[in-house]
Order: structure tokens, then C-alpha cells, then sequence
């Protein structure tokens, strides 16, 4: 399993994305009341630490008020005005926020240097603590303003600086100029070493990046930010159209009607495209923008479940994805509706479970590991059994239920080799058996209770109850990125209780839920972050409407495949580029900071 190894190293981005997600702004009066609160009890805090006395609260708080609010306040606020009015990235608020962690971080090393007076070497308690965390702030700052503005240089440089300048020109006076000498030597000599470390690493990046993906790493990491800040998606995706292949997909689309109207009444999508990366990136909500698409256009209850595919299926931007919405929207011109269904087939082979139902001459084919976590079949292992199925149907549509995580894992030769086992029984059975006249009742229910954040997509639930003689299966389709593992059977336990006699529950893998909070697999899969029973409560209320409306029903197919730019293997590199790039950053940057800063407060 080769090509699996190479898939996973997508998975080595879920560490990132959940430290990018801990970088959140919160209000503009939060952040100010941060830089006002840390500064001033921060400052008293460490003054009392190196010598309790109510003048030293008091003067702590001074300090804090005067060296370090204030300033930052007021540098802060000129820079807005002048230098930074057009920066997507740094609005006012950010820009405080930069000042609130610059803070934070001369509070830190006063709290923590304060009590090791042996440390200083007799030197003054506050100033070389001080002096010193210029070894610290500055580094952040040059990192944080270099990499992110998107100003000229000059600017960026006037930038970096200016919060610290302000607040050492406020030193001096507090400080009433002792040691003013040896503060403008270090800060001049931190501003250097900083500025020249920090550039020259921004540099290596850019000349790496260039040679490795083709384009500018950091103006891509800009696009991103805008993105993952803002929800502008454009430059990142403008980004990922110069990294994307073409590459072919396929989508067949299962219409099921009314016979006594004959009118549609529920569509089915299932296509190889990858719901991915993340957020609003790429095809991330393409399988919310179909379902939406067909109900506005159509009347139609649709949904989109997960159809066997890898990241490297991702689209690169929303103009792909509308191209897969009009081909969508062209295929619903269905002919020839079939009357006839197989009784739904479900076989088990170790750990693989496989259903099938044949409509006509097409085979509708659920793939599952549930309980076992499964994720992503390989295209090459979906190309296989398609390749099976149709020596006996003119026409398959082949679904990863996508519906059982614990942690992520690649899936095994053991695995396939079940896989391929419970499929062939499940089409032996299938086709066993003669087709007979059907009944279709179709029903999507809201989960507007739940949200991103708890791993539930704005697609709600659908279902598409199919009885055969005696005999109901659903399809139950859940718009999320996998499923809590054991949910799966727990819904399926309650829905036999209805009168279901058999069924799959499916996911649509739906990105828009990855990156939105932090958690272990970088979104909470469905069943994790919900009350289980009130989901199931809303799934049986689908189920019952989709039974209400359960008549004699048509079905037709209708498939194409289109050419369109996908990710490609590239994420792979691009992924690998970054996490090596990462490290060497924190490497870099931690030499940066620390031997300087040691240096300093030895002498």
C-alpha cells in the first residue's frame, strides 16, 4: 500500500491547523483591557516577587502603566494611521493583540527572572530584566510582522520596531537614565541580530519554497491567513490553482421519482471528488453547494454522500467547484425511469462490511469498516472493485460510508482484502434475487441545534427509504467529516425499532467542520461533540416524514466524467514542505531568542 503512505502525509497538517486555530482575536475592548490588565498587575506582581512592599506594588504598576500600556497604545495607534491602513492583515485590533503578546512576554520573563537574583550577577532588578526581553519580543515581532504584512519592507521594519522603541524610550525616563547607555546599545543590538536572523530565515524559506512547490511560500501563507482571519478565500485559492493538476472525476447522479406523479422527488450524488482541505478552501463545502444547488433549482431532496476518494481528489478553488455544480445540474435531464429494485444485500467479511441494492442496471454499493475506524478507500482500490462490479451492471455508484473514527490510520492489505471479499458477496446476493416493483419516500431534516463546532454540516440529515415487498432500508445521509466510531450501530439499533429492516448510515466528508476547533483529528467527527440522543431523535423524525411519503417509485442514472484542477499528489509536497520548513523555523528561531537573551543577563 504504497500510495497510502504518500496519502497519509496529508495528515501531518493536522497538527498545524490546530495551533493555527488557537490564534484567535477577540474584541477590540478585550484586547485593550488585556494590554491595560497584564502590563499593570503583571507589573505589580513581579515587582512584589523580587521585594514585597506596597511601593513596590505601586511602582510595578507604574512600570506596567507607563512602559508598557501606554506606549504600545500609542505606537500602536500611529502606525495604524500612517503605515499599516491598508494591510489586510493587521487591522487595529490585530495590531493590539501584537502589543498584548509583546507585553505579555516582558511580563513573563520579569515573573520568571524576579525571585533569581543570582542570576543577575548584583546587576538592577527591573532594568537588565528588561533590557533583556528585547532578546525575546523583538525576534516575535520581526517573525510575526516580516512574514504576515503585507506592506514594504521599510515599513515592516518601522513596524516591528516601534512598540518596543516606545516603550524603551519610556524606560529611560522611568528608569530616570541609569543604564540608558547600556539600553540603547542592547536594543540596538537586538533590533540587529533579530531583524538580520528573521530575514535571512523569511529568505531561505522563500528561495526553498520557490524551488520545492514553484511559488512564493509566504505570500501563500498571507493568502491562507486571510482566509483562516477574514473568510476571504480567493488569494489562497488563487494560490492553489497555480499548485493544482487537471485531473478527471466522475459523478453519477441516482434519481428516484413518483410514479403516480412522475415527478422527482429525491437525488442521490455520488462522485469522486474530495471534500477538501478545510473551511471554505477548495471543494471543503462542495457537497453542501450541490445538495443546496438541487433543492433550489429542482424541489428535490438530495444529498451527496462520500464517494470513494483522496485528498488528492480536493478542488482548487469555488470556479471548479461551479463546474462540477453545472454538471451536476446537466445530468438531472434523466431518461428511462426502471420500476425495479433487489431486495437490499448486506454481506460482512472480517472486518469489512459491504451492502448492495441493484436499480435497474446499476448497483448502489455502501463500503464500510464501522465499528473499526476507517478512513479515506484509495482510489485505486474504489477503481478495482468498480471494475468487479461492472462485469455484471451496466452502471455502479460506489459510496465510502465514511462512517467510523477513533484515530487516524491507514488502512491495511488485510483491510482491502476483506473489503474485496464482503463486495463480491454483496453483489452475489444481490443479484441473486429478482427485482421487483419499489416504493421511494425521501425526507431531509435541519440539525440547526448543532453546528461546525460540533462537527455537524448546514445539510442536516436525509434519508431515502426504499421498500421492497415487505421490506424497508434507508439510506441515511449525515453532513459531516466521518462519525464517532459505534455511532453508526447505535443509529441503526434505533432505527429498528421503526420498522427498518436494513440500512447504511453515510457522511457527506464535508471539510467545512476541519478547522474550526481544535481537537485531536482537527474536527470533531459526528457523535463526538453532540448529544448523541437528541441526533437520533432528529435522524428517527427523518425517517418517519421520508415513511409518510413512501410510494411506488421510478429510478434512473445518469453519469459523466469532467476534467477539472485538483490538488493532486503536489499536497503531498506541499504538506512535506511545510512541516520540514516548520521545523527548521522553531530551530532557527529558538537559537534566536535564547543565546542572546542568556548572553545578556550573564553579563
Amino acid at each position: 500500500m504504497t500510495f497510502d503512505r504518500e496519502r497519509l502525509k496529508i495528515w501531518d497538517a493536522t497538527p498545524l491547523y490546530n495551533f493555527m486555530r488557537k490564534i484567535a482575536f477577540p474584541s477590540m475592548a478585550l484586547v485593550l483591557t488585556g494590554v491595560f490588565a497584564v502590563s499593570i498587575i503583571g507589573g505589580s506582581l513581579a515587582f512584589s516577587i523580587h521585594g514585597f512592599s506596597s511601593q513596590a506594588i505601586f511602582r510595578g504598576a507604574i512600570f506596567g502603566l507607563l512602559v508598557l500600556a501606554v506606549p504600545s497604545v500609542v505606537s500602536d495607534l500611529i502606525l495604524h494611521f500612517t503605515f499599516l491602513r491598508d494591510d489586510p492583515l493587521y487591522p487595529l485590533r490585530r495590531w493590539f493583540a501584537l502589543s498584548l503578546f509583546s507585553c505579555f512576554l516582558w511580563i513573563l520573563l520579569l515573573l520568571v527572572l524576579a525571585p533569581i537574583g543570582a542570576v543577575y550577577g548584583g546587576k538592577a532588578f527591573p532594568e537588565y530584566v528588561y533590557f533583556s526581553g528585547f532578546f525575546v519580543v523583538l525576534p516575535f515581532r520581526f517573525l510575526l510582522v516580516l512574514s504576515v504584512s503585507s506592506v514594504r519592507l521599510a515599513w515592516r521594519f518601522i513596524c516591528s520596531i516601534s512598540q518596543p522603541l516606545a516603550s524603551f524610550m519610556a524606560a529611560t525616563a522611568f528608569f530616570a537614565g541609569t543604564l540608558a547607555v547600556t539600553g540603547v546599545s542592547l536594543f540596538v543590538i537586538s533590533t540587529l541580530t533579530s531583524f538580520t536572523s528573521i530575514y535571512a530565515l523569511i529568505a531561505y524559506v522563500e528561495s526553498r519554497g520557490k524551488v520545492k512547490i514553484g511559488f512564493s511560500p509566504v505570500e501563500m501563507f498571507r493568502a491562507f491567513l486571510q482566509d483562516w482571519l477574514d473568510g476571504n478565500s480567493e488569494p489562497f485559492e488563487d494560490s492553489l490553482e497555480k499548485l493544482g493538476v487537471y485531473q478527471q472525476i466522475s459523478t453519477g447522479l441516482l434519481g428516484f421519482s413518483s410514479r403516480r406523479t412522475g415527478k422527482l422527488k429525491g437525488v442521490m450524488v455520488v462522485s469522486n471528488f474530495h471534500p477538501g482541505p478545510l473551511l471554505n478552501i477548495g471543494s471543503s463545502v462542495l457537497p453542501h453547494l450541490i445538495q443546496r444547488s438541487l433543492e433550489e433549482k429542482f424541489g428535490v431532496v438530495a444529498s451527496v454522500p462520500h464517494g470513494v476518494s483522496g485528498h488528492e481528489l480536493n478542488l482548487v478553488s469555488q470556479a471548479q467547484n461551479r463546474r462540477v455544480i453545472q454538471e451536476v445540474i446537466s445530468l438531472m435531464d434523466f431518461k428511462d425511469f426502471s420500476s425495479e429494485s433487489s431486495h437490499f444485500a448486506r454481506s460482512e467479511f472480517g472486518v469489512a462490511k459491504s451492502s448492495c441494492q441493484v436499480f435497474g442496471d446499476c448497483a448502489l454499493v455502501t463500503l464500510t469498516f464501522s465499528p473499526n475506524t476507517m478512513e479515506d478507500i484509495p482510489l485505486d482500490v474504489g477503481a478495482e472493485l468498480e471494475a468487479l462490479g461492472k462485469r455484471h451492471f451496466s452502471n455502479m455508484a460506489l459510496i465510502d460510508a465514511h462512517n467510523s473514527i477513533t484515530d487516524i490510520s491507514e488502512i491495511t492489505d488485510d483491510e482491502v482484502r476483506d473489503l474485496k471479499e464482503s463486495f463480491r458477496n454483496a453483489l452475489a446476493d444481490a443479484t441473486s434475487k429478482p427485482k421487483v416493483p419499489f416504493k421511494i419516500g425521501v425526507s431531509k431534516v435541519g440539525l440547526d441545534e448543532f453546528g461546525l463546532r460540533q462537527g455537524i454540516g448546514p445539510g442536516g440529515v436525509v434519508v431515502f427509504l426504499i421498500g421492497v415487498e415487505d421490506k424497508l432500508s434507508a439510506y441515511i445521509t449525515i453532513d459531516g467529516n466521518n462519525m464517532k466510531s459505534g455511532f453508526r450501530e447505535k443509529i441503526l439499533d434505533a432505527l429498528y425499532g421503526l420498522g427498518i429492516d436494513q440500512g447504511e448510515v453515510m457522511t457527506t466528508d464535508t471539510h467545512m467542520v476541519n478547522g474550526v476547533v481544535t481537537a485531536k483529528l482537527g474536527y470533531h467527527p459526528i457523535g463526538e461533540a453532540v448529544d448523541q440522543d437528541k441526533l437520533i431523535e432528529q435522524i428517527k423524525l427523518a425517517v418517519v416524514r421520508a415513511r409518510e411519503n413512501l410510494e411506488e417509485g421510478g429510478f434512473a442514472y445518469s453519469t459523466s466524467r469532467l476534467k477539472v484542477k485538483t490538488m493532486g499528489l503536489r499536497t503531498n509536497i506541499l504538506v512535506e514542505f511545510l512541516t520540514k520548513m516548520s521545523r527548521r523555523i522553531v530551530f532557527v528561531f529558538t537559537f534566536t531568542v535564547a543565546v542572546p537573551t542568556i548572553l545578556c543577563l550573564a553579563l
